[in-house]
């Protein structure tokens, strides 16, 4: 899992085998939703965050 400080106010966790993501305004948020993504499918490789 890599997990990334985008800026001030915006953190990104990644799964590197299977793409799943989920971003917040903590770490702790962040992860909460990269967890909850995993049954969601959500990919970086189908689509873009923004």
């Amino acid at each position: 899992m890599i997990k990334a400080k985008i800026s001030e106010r915006f953190y990104l966790c990644e799964c590197q085998e299977c793409g799943t993501f989920g971003n917040g305004v903590t770490h702790e948020e962040a992860l909460e939703r990269t967890t909850a993504a995993l049954g969601e499918g959500l990919n970086w490789r189908d689509g873009s965050l923004f």
